[in-house]
């Protein structure tokens, strides 16, 4: 199928260069009239800060927005316009309320709460523009005025992400020795992104999808895009070199043999990613179908747009040289003669690499580690200054008052205040049809602390449960801080599922596609430890600190999101290299009688390869880190240290050194070759039996791949 689809698109590159420029012009100019706006309003099912939002949207009209903050500093002789200020506030349409200022005991710092409708997420954005433009008088009487809000912060894609594809094409330049050979994947990968990108836009009409899948999907998008137009190109020139003038046989064998990693890669990492769904909640749904939506449409322009540029680039794309590199020589060497030190020593480094990952802690970072200068950091440093670190991360309890004994609430409020890690706590508030009462409890830390993750817990084990007991109180613990750690304990109760779903998949695909139980059980460990190593990187750097001042980082937990979506795209990249590689091994062994042999050619033909397709996606990923926000540092660096230790440590030692110590029986059960005659025999066909490996006296040696006609072996790039 893959050399038939491969042809057509050869046979009329016209229409389908057409096609895909038509289809970006579709998908950009559907993205506005059927788009819809992003979505962080997660729901957290079956937790006590969801039942707390619940009751707070049910009974508190007003208060069931979004709730944010102004911040003033320096205000002098200007009190009176700031409360002036305030009361104009009131009237700015989508704000429903506003709260009395409160002073800081020092500093001269007033702050107030505010209220925005929020229901749909369409409208929160221009009306937190419209209060800052509002600001402007103030400011210009000298007095410092911040906010605070998810709606105030402002992050876009890093600019350094052109700076990444730039140097993406300056590496295929030196690899592939022609600018056109160099700008295929290049170009390829943009395609595919400028397709993808409004596509997700459009598909966050149906599937609740955070604002940051975009900036993601783009990241994954261009590094899988490169890579598996890398790897189809590499194969082309190598067939052209065996069929000079050829360009059509050299395309139907680019695809049909490269065609085939591309499609097992793609759809291991498709399904990695669809693993976020069994997550259980909706913000990894929108997640994971950006994504994936950009992994398919990756592999959709690598098996049709490509075939149909070779067409038009034709022998000026260039031919390999045909050969092992010296470096590729001599790594195959050092693994023939010391398989044992080079597997155990990689191993070492890989467990090395992933032990700071036993101490993660997930959580949301708060607004300090927003970029500086931004009007949210400002506002986290003047609450804390003023009024210490808890204000910006309150813990809002509700309580059902409608069965409720005489005195329960104040008893209640009582009893929280006196709880150590609380700072104060708020005079009770009457829901409008007083059937609820809410209260503002202030940690003394700030939200993405662990001590205030211990005092939500200890709230809700301690203070509430001895208060619900016989005063009829129904008490929740809830807000904004309360849910960033009910996500992150959601995340942890269910990331064992995605990892064992994923894991399972991963092996049945790898065992159906190499027929080995030894090769598909070693790709799968290693492709977890190769994630267990950028989790380590990822705790290393940013919540120990080691060298994150470096790249403009701060100290911060790791976002809950981050974890689940770093194991799927780093699952799925990880086998990425390993079919490479094992495609490559197994194909020597149809040339070779010995297996041991077959992995030194395997790793010969691929290392180049493999090692320039991990550096185009590291420099693609940690462009990445240089964004001012912190979420996309962390992915950036943990995607491009995955990239690096999986493409070096595990790909090019520890795998071939453990094929070759374990030598035929890491092929078992293997395959047997028998020849069948049939009333019409195409040369060079083979049909495939399970049974013994090759190599042994059973027909060919090392014929053991799935059937395919007048397929010729892979060529040393």
């Amino acid at each position: 199928m893959l050399a038939r689809i491969a042809t057509t698109c050869f046979v009329h590159r016209k229409r389908v260069v057409l096609a895909w420029l038509a289809l970006i012009i579709a998908a950009f100019a559907a993205s506005p009239a059927f788009s819809a706006p992003w979505n962080n309003q997660g729901t957290l099912p079956g937790t006590d800060s969801q039942a707390a939002l619940d009751m707070v949207q049910q009974h508190f009209p007003a208060a069931a927005g979004e709730e944010d903050q102004v911040v003033f500093a320096k205000v002098g002789a200007h009190r009176a316009a700031v409360d002036e200020w305030l009361k104009s506030l009131e009237r700015v349409p989508g704000v429903t309320a506003v709260g009395a200022v409160q002073q800081a005991p020092h500093d001269g710092i007033l702050a107030a709460s505010f209220t925005m409708a929020n229901g749909t997420n369409d409208h929160p954005t221009t009306v937190a523009s419209t209060v800052q433009d509002r600001a402007g008088p103030l400011r210009a009487d000298g007095v410092e005025v911040a906010f605070s809000g998810d709606s105030f912060q402002s992050g876009s894609m890093p600019k350094s992400e052109f700076v990444g594809v730039i140097a993406a094409l300056i590496i295929l330049l030196l690899v592939l020795g022609s600018a056109i050979a160099a700008g295929l994947p290049i170009v390829v990968a943009l395609v595919g992104i400028g397709v993808s990108l409004p596509l997700i836009a459009v598909a966050a009409r149906w599937v609740a999808t955070p604002d940051f899948t975009d900036q993601v999907a783009a990241m994954i998008g261009l590094g899988v895009g490169i890579d598996y137009t890398l790897l189809m190109v590499t194969r082309f020139r190598s067939a052209l070199a065996d069929r000079p003038g050829d360009i059509l046989g050299a395309t139907v064998a680019a695809a049909s043999k490269a065609g085939r990693s591309v499609v097992l890669a793609g759809a291991t990492v498709a399904i990695s990613l669809a693993g976020l769904t069994v997550m259980g909640l909706n913000i990894y749904n929108g997640l994971a179908v950006g994504c994936m939506m950009a992994v398919a449409i990756a592999v959709a322009a690598t098996l049709t747009l490509l075939p149909a540029m070779l067409g038009f680039a034709g022998a000026r794309i260039g031919r390999s040289h045909r050969g092992e590199r010296l470096g590729a020589r001599r790594l195959v060497r050092a693994i023939e003669r010391r398989p044992a030190f080079l597997a155990s020593g990689g191993l070492l480094v890989l467990f090395l690499l992933a032990a700071p990952a036993l101490s993660m802690h997930l959580g949301t970072a708060d607004a300090g580690t927003d970029p500086a200068g931004s009007t949210t950091r400002i506002a986290y440093e003047l609450n804390s200054e003023g009024f210490g670190p808890g204000v910006n991360g309150p813990i809002i309890v509700t309580t059902d008052t409608s069965r409720a004994a005489p005195g329960a609430v104040g008893e209640l409020r009582d009893s929280l205040a006196r709880q150590p890690g609380v700072a104060s706590v708020s005079p009770p508030q009457l829901s409008p049809d007083r059937q609820v009462a809410l209260i503002t409890v202030i940690p003394t830390t700030g939200p993405a602390d662990r001590a205030t993750a211990q005092l939500v817990k200890d709230l809700r084990s301690d203070v509430v449960a001895a208060a619900d007991h016989g005063s009829g109180l129904v008490t929740h613990v809830g807000g904004e801080t309360a849910g960033n750690i009910d996500f992150a304990h959601k995340t942890s109760e269910r990331l064992p599922w995605l990892l064992g779903g994923v894991l399972a998949i991963s092996f049945i695909l790898l065992l159906i596609g190499f027929r080995s139980v030894i090769v598909a059980a070693t790709a799968v460990i290693l492709n977890l430890l190769s994630v267990g190593a950028a989790y380590g990187i990822m705790v290393a750097v940013f919540e120990w600190g080691w060298g994150a001042s470096a790249i403009g980082a701060t100290v911060a937990p790791i976002a809950p999101w981050i974890p689940p979506m770093l194991f799927a795209i780093v699952f799925g990249l990880s086998m990425d290299y390993e079919v490479f590689l094992l495609g490559a091994i197994r194909e020597a062994r149809a040339e070779v009688r010995d297996p041991n042999a077959a992995v030194g050619v395997g790793l010969g033909r691929t290392a180049r390869v493999i090692t320039a397709a991990a550096a185009i996606m590291a420099l693609v990923f940690g462009s990445f880190v240089t964004s001012p926000e912190l979420s996309l540092k962390v992915v950036g660096l943990g995607l491009a240290a995955a990239v690096v230790v999986d493409a070096t440590v595990i790909r090019l030692l520890v795998v071939p050194a453990l094929l070759r110590l374990l030598g035929p029986a890491a092929w078992w059960p293997g395959t047997r070759v028998v020849r069948r005659s049939a009333p019409r025999h195409v040369p060079g066909r083979v049909d495939i039996e399970i049974g013994d490996d090759p190599g042994r006296g059973h027909g060919p040696a090392g014929a053991e791949l799935v059937s395919v006609a007048s397929e010729e072996p892979a060529e040393a790039d």
